[in-house]
């Protein structure tokens, strides 16, 4: 299990996708992961759940599930859509379907 508090704070955007890179094989290759971010993109990346914590409390766990109220409840806590199911959804595309990578991303829309 590999467990990383905030790793991709002050990382320029180069060092950012090595980085990812790295534990995306990681993953890849059947390590558990724990991320504590408040780097939404990232996270919706690299971990297939989530759990959402305020102030020390756990107020959400499990699948990301955009499809149903997953935005509202990231919006009420003060963080994003990612940027993958925030494109998604503009384009009218299943959120279940969004993309987690720009490899995944370019591919679909191919």
């Amino acid at each position: 299990m590999l467990l990383l508090d905030e790793p991709f704070v002050s990382l320029d955007p180069g060092a950012r996708r090595d980085l990812a890179a790295v534990v995306r094989r990681l993953v890849e290759s059947g390590m558990g992961l724990m991320l504590a971010t408040h780097d939404v993109d990232q996270a919706w990346s690299l971990c297939d759940e989530r759990l959402l914590l305020v102030g020390g409390e756990l107020v959400a766990a499990g699948d990301w599930d955009f499809a149903g109220d997953g935005a509202e409840l990231l919006a009420a806590h003060r963080l994003r859509t990612p940027f993958f199911v925030e494109l998604w959804r503009r384009l009218g595309r299943p959120l279940a379907d969004a993309p987690r990578t720009v490899a995944m991303a370019t591919e679909a829309l191919r």
